[in-house]
């Protein structure tokens, strides 16, 4: 915009503007029609206006606002219709509907800005479900206001639906158009937020933090009907007027570098203190029972270290937090139907729209002689015997349908009447093939169920193709991690289903190794020379790359190792009466999608770049004295901890008082029961002391004393089980407890140590 201003100075015009390329006069041409700034001159050219002379203070003080002062303004006088060229004009006119859709947007944004979380967000598909019906673009604000809430009383909100994946398709809306609009223009006002799934745009807000300046901006423009003919006298329209957006912009740096394209606006983040009452509000709403606490300390325990282990029964929950964490984070894991109705597949030599289609079948229709409309029905069961085969064979668009028809038809079970449709099969099976292709490289996680014959690293990390020595054999797991080395700002996500089928220490140790010290990992030999698009050796553990592992407790599976153990969270699931007696109440079966790409704001938090605020100075030292007890108990059960360890639990602390301020005792008794309790096994003479004193280190002191006094009284009660053989000097003191997670699990050990004489953390 600047070097136009510049350009055009005091006048361009006659063979000066003749001079200049087709493209900057089409580009001069197009910004005097839309934005008023420059008026044609007589003899040819284009003339500043008193709007561009207004335009050029406002730029002097602040670039970046003065745009978005034009943008505002250029948007709140696009009334259609008007007399600027475009075929939305001519369709308007016919209609005899007259609309500014800028300003109703805006008007419904401001209302909805009083709605809690993600229910502020307008989604673009409620917006276009609306729309698709051409009257209903001139609708009140108020009256589009009722439409959407009426929408979403009736349960037909939809929140993942993108311009760039499929609201074109369905609404049979320019996907360019959308996106100038709404992604772009919209965006530059500097007026709303956004909401994201994955890299697509699903919905806008009003921004929650608009300065002065811009709530006047808002306020004017919904306040102000615009008065005069558009149609008749659209330079006048545009022109300066007295009613006009306030000549003002934000008083800043002068220097601020103007932000010419949408991508230079900061995507919207959530908040760490939001992150995980979202999440746990987002679990119910898709089905998924877990409590608020244990929610917090899952999320802590990823933010740590990008190693988390949940342990528990079979059939507990623990693969399915994994996987909807990851869907809620990641985005979306299932996409529109590829043979839905309305949309378009072509073949070599035809095109065809899907008139209807269910899980049965998929009515294909195309143009006959005349114009006649031909429908085709076709069995989805074949539309997929012709997937498998292409998929199969490693067929191409290029293969002849009637190839395909051959292969298909001594397979399948379809009537061969029904496979010689093959030119509309093979479209429909090729539509199918390329949205399976297109979800397998939208996914950035991946869940991965490892066997009981797994002795090496090659099912994890794959290997060299021994037959082909430019070649190398992947696996689902280095596609994911290989996908977080270049997509680096986004979380990847891998779950280690089942762990413990399968001695960790053998299948994964490179990869322990390298997130404990974030070296390498080499793949192969590189003086063989390169294989495909794998490199020799990952330089460096990416940020962005976490694992979640589960572990099934029972006597098929193995124990993990202290090493193991040392390098994670373990998060322990466990069912109790109350649990069981919810679910029979109402058992339903969770809903995932529900949760796809919710979190999405908040995956900025698990880049690798976040830091939590350090602890307070009285929590750094009461953290000391406790984990100085923690120490004398493990150094008589001879498993004392490292700096690692209290490294890790104090970052672990930081990320959970950043979730949950305040939470200093919780945040530690999670600790103890994740980090600590963990590594105890043995029998009853060594353990029984230990878990005592454990016992009562997690006990409430005395009240009415100092924390000083307090400290050293728990002191005293530890040192008193350490020195005990046996015995039991806090069996009156179970209650109340400080530490209560650590409470509870101690007298579960203690009641199988006393049972079996044997106790591990793993078997309670």
């Amino acid at each position: 915009m600047a070097r136009y201003i510049d350009l055009v100075g005091n006048g361009l015009v006659g063979t000066d503007y003749r001079n200049l390329s087709k493209g900057q006069r089409n580009d001069i041409s197009a910004l005097a029609s839309n934005t008023g700034l420059f008026a044609q001159a007589q003899e040819g050219g284009y003339l500043p206006t008193k709007l561009n002379e207004k335009y050029r203070t406002l730029q002097a003080q602040n670039r970046n606002d003065a745009w978005q002062w034009l943008l505002t303004r250029t948007l709140w006088h696009q009334q259609v219709p008007n007399g600027s060229n475009g075929r939305y004009n001519e369709q308007a006119k016919a209609a005899g509907v007259k609309f500014n859709l800028f300003r109703t947007i805006l008007s419904v944004a401001q209302l909805f800005a009083g709605l809690p979380n993600d229910e502020r967000f307008l989604y673009f598909s409620e917006i276009l479900s609306i729309l698709a019906d051409d009257k209903n673009w001139a609708l009140d604000p108020v009256d589009f206001f009722a439409r959407l809430m009426a929408q979403r009383k009736a349960g037909l909100i939809v929140r993942n639906r993108t311009f760039l994946e499929d609201l074109e398709t369905e609404y049979g809306a320019s996907r360019d158009n959308l996106n100038t609009v709404f992604v772009k223009a919209y965006r530059q006002t500097g007026l709303f937020s956004f909401k994201f799934i994955g890299n697509g745009h699903v919905g806008l807000a009003l921004s929650s933090d608009l300065t002065p300046v811009l709530q006047r901006r808002v306020r004017h423009v919904i306040d102000t009907k615009l008065t005069g003919d558009p149609v008749s006298d659209w330079t006048t329209f545009i022109a300066d007027h007295p009613d006009d957006m306030p000549l003002e912009v934000d008083s800043v740096d002068q220097n601020e570098t103007l932000l010419e394209d949408s991508t230079s606006f900061p995507e919207p983040r959530g908040e760490i203190k939001d992150l995980a009452l979202r999440f746990h509000q987002d679990l119910a709403s898709a089905g998924l029972r877990f409590s608020p606490q244990f929610v917090t300390r899952f999320i802590a325990a990823i933010l740590t270290k990008p190693f988390v282990i949940l342990s528990g029964l079979s059939g507990s929950g623990k693969t399915k937090l994994a996987e909807a964490f990851a869907i809620w984070l990641t985005g979306l894991q299932t996409h529109q139907d590829a043979l839905s109705a309305g949309v378009e597949i072509r073949s070599t030599s035809a095109t065809y729209f899907v008139e209807h289609s269910d899980r049965h079948s998929v009515t294909l229709r195309s143009e006959g002689d005349e114009g006649r409309k031909k429908l085709t029905t076709l069995p989805r069961g074949l539309i997929e015997d012709w997937v498998s085969v292409i998929v199969r064979d490693g067929l191409t668009r290029e293969t002849r349908a009637r190839d395909i028809r051959e292969l298909v038809g001594a397979e399948t079970q379809y009537d061969l009447h029904l496979n010689g449709l093959e030119s509309h099969l093979k479209a429909a099976a090729f539509a199918m093939v390329d949205n399976k292709a297109k979800l397998t490289a939208q996914n950035r996680f991946r869940i991965i169920p490892v066997g009981a014959d797994w002795t090496n690293s090659d099912r994890i990390l794959g290997y060299p193709d021994a037959l082909d020595v430019t070649a190398y054999v992947k696996t689902p797991a280095l596609n994911v991690l290989l996908s977080a080395l270049l997509d680096d700002k986004r979380l990847h996500l891998l779950i280690m289903d089942e762990m413990n089928l399968s001695h960790v220490e053998r299948y994964f140790a490179e990869v322990l190794s390298a997130i404990e010290t974030g070296g390498s990992i080499n793949l192969y030999d590189p003086i063989s020379g390169p294989r495909g698009d794998v490199p020799d050796n990952i330089a460096k553990f990416p940020s962005n790359f976490t694992i979640i592992g589960t572990i099934n407790v029972d006597e098929t599976t193995y124990m993990f190792s202290p090493k193991v153990l040392d390098r994670s969270n373990v998060l322990e699931f466990r069912m109790n009466a109350e649990d069981l007696r919810d679910y029979l109440l109402g058992p339903s079966k969770p809903d995932l999608t529900k949760l796809s790409g919710m979190g999405e704001d908040f995956s900025y938090l698990f880049d690798g770049s976040f830091r939590a605020p350090e602890l307070l100075p009285e929590e750094t030292a009461e953290l000391t004295n406790e984990l100085g007890m923690v120490f004398e108990i493990m150094r008589v059960y001879g498993s004392e901890f490292g700096y690692r360890v209290a490294s890790e639990i104090v970052s672990y602390l930081r990320n959970y008082l950043a979730l949950m301020p305040g939470a200093f005792e919780e945040a530690l008794d999670a600790q103890l029961v994740q980090k600590i309790l963990p590594k105890l096994h043995g029998g009853e003479r060594e353990l029984r002391p230990v878990l005592w004193a454990f016992a009562a280190l997690a006990l409430r002191g005395e009240g009415g004393v100092s924390k000083e006094v307090a400290t050293e009284q728990t002191r005293g009660r530890v040192l008193a089980a350490l020195r005990s053989e046996g015995g039991d000097p806090t069996l009156n003191q179970l209650a109340p407890a400080r530490f209560p997670l650590t409470i509870e699990k101690v007298a579960r050990m203690l009641r199988r140590l006393r049972q079996n004489g044997y106790v591990s953390f793993a078997e309670n």
